[in-house]
């Protein structure tokens, strides 16, 4: 079930994507539809509030049908413990994704467990020992729920700093997307991502590159997170070399140095090679895509047991890359990118999700902005392009 529901949210994602972009008028129904405040109220909180009971009576079936949760605190435990969880393999996962399911089918079988070292990048792990220490008298695994949802709550909240929706209507909305990635490791990459944007678009000085080395470190969380800074970077390069800016040149230059110095100090501790095998090559092989749960993309289940696959997926996102510079818009961009991403993804996860969702939404509010005649203004000391 979980591959019909990844590839319609692709697809659904897709045609937003397309109307918001070649079909502004198709807008106004969500204008119209915000200026009935008292209606969004009336549908809205209860729908939330029957969710948000869902989830409380649904706790235990919630924490049997993922893995991460497991995944993390064993991986924090062997941290902690002195064992470096990039080479033993200390780490529970689903043997098969089937055991990940939205309604029923779980039963009462038992689950089968496949293990192996860590598949997320070192500053996660750090993160989660950290919150580990503070809350793990909570015990599991309400210890890691209360941190996914304290920090989604945070980046939601910021985000609307941008969005500026009125709260008694952006609350439930934001409510849903917090028990939804209450048993994932999402937050802190979506966190970060958000105070990226919120920095590129409100701080007075050297904002690009403060905005790099946020997403420099939200990459070190979650390897999707290097797509908004691979574009943004570009951005940033393209912007400087056509206006001979030297100042955004270096002060760009400077910020990749950071975030590959940061790279190397997080990293390089656990075992440069055993991290990158575990986190980033770790389907790169035929023989390690048939040992482990994965499947469900509509790209990625034709060649899945080709040799060709890692070099057709690389060249998929490249040439995406480069059909990418052709469009003006940032978060244009960040969305062609991703998309050419989450067709190609050996594993129907739904984290990537995050960054197509928080661009799309960041697009949704430019178009209305310049929609209104809203101009956001240039700061005193450099005249730059908006975001949006």
């Amino acid at each position: 079930m979980i591959e019909w529901i990844y590839n319609a949210l692709i697809l659904l994602f897709i045609i937003a994507w397309i109307l918001a972009v070649k079909k502004p008028g198709a807008l106004r129904f969500l204008a119209h539809l915000a200026s009935r405040k008292k209606l969004i109220i009336a549908v809205a909180w209860p729908l939330f509030l029957a969710l948000a009971l869902t989830f409380v009576i649904s706790f235990d079936y919630m924490e049997r049908s993922h893995d991460v949760d497991d995944a993390v605190e064993a991986a924090v435990e062997s941290y902690l413990e002195g064992t470096n969880p990039y080479t033993d393999p200390v780490v529970p996962r689903f043997k098969e994704m089937g055991h990940f399911v939205l309604f029923g089918g779980l039963g009462d079988g038992e689950i089968e467990w496949a293990y192996g070292p860590y598949n997320y990048l070192p500053v996660d792990l750090l993160f989660y020992s950290v919150s580990y220490e503070a809350t793990g008298g909570l015990g599991f695994p309400y210890w890691f729920v209360l941190t996914n949802m304290l920090l989604s709550s945070f980046a939601l909240a910021l985000l609307n700093g941008l969005l500026k929706i009125d709260w008694l209507i952006y609350a439930p909305a934001a409510g849903c997307i917090v028990l939804f990635l209450a048993f994932d490791n999402t937050s802190l990459t979506l966190f970060l991502m958000v105070a990226a944007v919120v920095v590129r678009e409100q701080l007075r000085a050297h904002r690009e590159a403060a905005s790099l080395i946020l997403l420099g470190v939200a990459s070190l969380t979650k390897v999707f997170a290097g797509i908004p800074f691979v574009c943004f970077l570009l951005r940033d390069l393209q912007r400087a070399l056509k206006a001979r800016d030297w100042r955004l040149l270096v002060q760009t230059g400077a910020a990749v140095a950071a975030c590959g110095l940061l790279a190397v100090l997080f990293i390089y501790p656990f075992g440069t090679a055993d991290v990158l095998d575990s986190t980033v090559f770790i389907y790169s092989s035929g023989e390690e895509r048939e040992d482990r749960p994965m499947g469900g993309t509509l790209l990625s289940e034709l060649p899945l047991d080709s040799d060709y696959y890692s070099m057709v997926s690389i060249a998929s996102i490249v040439a995406a890359i480069a059909v990418s510079l052709r469009f003006k818009n940032l978060n244009d961009r960040v969305l062609i990118i991703s998309m050419a991403v989450l067709l190609v993804s050996v594993k129907s996860t739904f984290a990537p999700f995050s960054v197509v969702a928080l661009f799309l939404v960041l697009r949704v509010r430019g178009i209305a902005l310049d929609s209104q005649g809203e101009i956001v203004p240039p700061r005193p000391t450099e005249a730059v392009e908006p975001l949006s």
